[in-house]
């Protein structure tokens, strides 16, 4: 569009530059028209020349008129061309603000989208689910339980028994789900505090009237060795946890050895007293 008011300007200044052109020709015509009526006034030229003269003074006056107008609307197709600028320019402001509002829009149906999925906070199983297809929900409503893939053990010690007991201690664990198979594990921590204090209803000894009740203690237990994968495994289930407290390890084969000796000896004591029945039954 620029290119346009560029070509009408040149155009405009081209037609003002014929009507002055135009001008001079018809100034030039006039005089000579003059000179030749003078002349004519004392039959110094014939009348063919001075019609001739005539001629070209009113062709000089017509050219000039035509170039004027010319000029004109040439000039006033600058101002067309301008307003047909602007109204463009206009309309490509009202478009890019029509788009920026789209784009808005595309963002917010975006955003809106995004809030009818949700995502679990790990990977798991899911349990105790409360919701089915085509359903509304309500914020903070709970959909569903998920259980983590990764469990651990929370045990429930005395506090008489936390006296040796920290985090990284070797542990056994007994799953009543597999039929007491036993697997490594550790201790990750111990909870600063019993399990009936942070209960949702915690006990409140009265003052003189208080009786000393062994606290429960919640330790948490990670796993050293993956559990089967055949086997489901998740909250509620029993195990037997054995924390080892002290450094102290006796090796597999003294172990062994040793119930090889205490089998020997009881071998040899039943002998002994099998025997001894024998001969009192002799007497």
């Amino acid at each position: 569009m620029n290119e346009k008011v560029t070509t009408a300007q040149a155009t405009a200044d081209q037609s003002r530059a014929d009507a002055e052109a135009a001008q001079a020709t018809d100034t030039r015509a006039q005089g000579d028209f003059r000179r030749y009526a003078e002349l004519r006034k004392e039959n110094t030229i014939s009348a063919q020349e001075f019609d001739a003269a005539q001629a070209a003074e009113k062709q000089a006056d017509a050219n000039l008129t035509a170039a004027r107008q010319k000029a004109i609307a040439d000039t006033s197709k600058i101002n067309e061309t301008r307003a047909e600028l602007s109204a463009t320019e206009a309309a490509v402001a009202v478009a890019l603000a029509e788009m920026r509002e789209a784009e808005a829009n595309v963002q917010a149906a975006h955003l809106n989208l995004s809030y009818t999925k949700i995502h679990a906070p790990c990977d798991g199983r899911v349990t105790r689910k409360a919701v089915e297809r085509g359903d509304y929900v309500q914020l903070g409503q709970q959909l569903m339980s998920l259980v983590p893939t990764e469990v651990w053990v929370i045990a429930n010690f005395k506090e008489s028994q936390l006296k040796k007991m920290q985090p990284g201690q070797p542990v056994r664990v007994e799953i009543d789900a597999l039929g007491g198979r036993t697997f490594r594990a550790r201790v990750d921590s111990v909870q600063a505090g019993s399990g009936a204090a942070f209960s949702l209803l915690p006990p409140e000894n009265a003052t003189g009237n208080y009786v000393k009740v062994v606290q429960r203690v919640p330790v948490k237990i990670l796993f050293d060795e993956p559990l089967p994968a055949d086997h489901t495994f998740g909250p509620g289930l029993s195990v037997t946890p054995s924390v080892r407290v002290s450094a102290f390890e006796a090796p597999a084969w003294a172990i062994a050895m040793m119930a090889i000796i205490l089998a020997v000896v009881a071998v040899i004591v039943f002998r002994f007293v099998l025997s001894r029945k024998t001969n009192c039954n002799r007497i």
